[in-house]
């Protein structure tokens, strides 16, 4: 992984900052530090989802399972908000399905130290749908700069 820097110059002052950056990974690896660790289990298409309506015609319901840990012994980490979605290689998105028992959610008080937690989240595609990536906007500092984990599927 690489950092970009970005300079900018006011009249008074320099400041710096740094671009987002991506870590680019496959379906079972792992991304994280001493404090948390991502890891996309499982991506599954064409299944049958419990609790939703068949697929649109040309679509299929597909699942990613995603597994977080807390790797710390003492310290929660509190109100983590992430944001998963799907691209193709034409560059649509697809947002996860909204499921009644907000179980594709993380909740606030799930990442207590040493805590592990898995997710299921449903999405609705097209059956041609190629190239897919799947998209995890974390927050940089639980990732160490890191602000976007891309899983190719």
């Amino acid at each position: 992984m690489s950092t970009e820097t970005v300079a900018t110059t006011t009249e008074h002052s320099t400041t710096t900052a740094s671009a987002p950056r991506a870590a680019t990974v496959s379906t079972g690896d792992t991304v994280g530090n001493d404090k948390l660790q991502f890891v996309l289990e499982e991506f599954q298409r064409d299944v049958d989802l419990e609790g939703f309506s068949e697929p649109d015609s040309g679509q299929e319901f597909a699942l990613a399972s995603i597994m977080l840990q807390n790797m710390s012994t003492e310290d929660p980490i509190s109100g983590p908000h992430f944001l998963t979605r799907l691209r193709d290689d034409e560059y649509y998105t697809y947002e996860p399905l909204i499921a009644d028992n907000n179980d594709s959610y993380f909740s606030e008080d799930q990442l207590g130290p040493g805590s592990v937690v898995r997710a299921s989240i449903p999405f609705e595609l097209p059956v041609t749908a190629s190239g897919l990536k799947l998209l995890f906007d974390v927050d940089e500092a639980l990732f160490g700069g890191v602000t976007l984990i891309i899983v190719d599927l």
